[in-house]
Formats: C-alpha cells, structure tokens, sequence
C-alpha cells in the first residue's frame, strides 16, 4: 500500500462505511422511483367459458369494383377507338377494354362482332385474284 500524499488526509475510520451506506441509499431511491413510475400491473384476466361459436351463414365477401375509367377514358370512348381506322388504335383500345372487369364484358363481344363484320365487308371489295387474259 502506498502511503498517502501529505496534502490529502485520510477518511475518517467510518467515513468508508457511511459512503457505501449512503450509495446503496440513493440506489435504493432511484429503483424506487423507478418502480413508481411504472404503470401498474393488469390483475389477471379470468378467461371467459368458452361457449360455442353460434352459428352464422358465412358472409359473402363484397362484390369487386371495376374501373369506370383508365387512362381517362371510360368504356364508351374505348369502344369508339375500337372503330378507329388506325390499327394502332384499335390494338390498344381492345386491351385496355378487359380492364373495365365483367361490365365491359358485354361491349367487347359487340365489338368483336363489328370488328368481324369490318373485315369481311373490306375482303368482299377486294379481289383475290387480277382477272386477266
């Protein structure tokens, strides 16, 4: 052990003891205060007799929602690019149709229809073949 320099004194002989003494105290204080502020514990929840489900019809889930509009146009300007002379045109309108869900459903076989009914009327006017000598 080293001796002390001559400008510190030495503790008093219980002066170590009540140091420790009064650490533990102010622990102790703190852990309570801690405690204090702790929300309180819930009693334990009974649980409830457990009684049978009653019966109930299953729920049918609710209907889907279509789109009344994509990209800004709503069915019925769709089905007026179907019978745009530009095929481009007519090729995006008859994809985008399908996204309308089941309503557009009945408008897109319409369509078909015309689009059937387009084609043969042009392979009418037109020859097969060159009638020639």
């Amino acid at each position: 052990m080293h001796p002390l320099p001559p400008s510190r004194s030495r503790p008093a002989p219980g002066a170590r003891g009540a140091s420790r003494a009064a650490l533990a105290l102010l622990a102790a204080l703190m852990f309570g205060a801690l405690a204090a502020a702790q929300p309180p514990k819930e009693p334990d929840k009974k649980e409830p007799e457990k009684k049978e489900p009653e019966k109930k019809e299953p729920t049918k889930a609710p209907e889907p929602r279509w789109p009344t509009e994509i990209n800004g146009k709503d069915i019925k300007a769709v089905m007026k690019d179907m019978e745009d002379p530009d095929p481009t045109a007519r090729e995006f309108a008859a994809k985008m149709l399908p996204g309308f869900g089941p309503p557009a459903q009945k408008e897109a076989e319409r369509a078909s229809q015309r689009e059937q009914r387009r084609r043969a009327a042009e392979s009418e006017h037109r020859p097969d073949h060159e009638s020639g000598a």
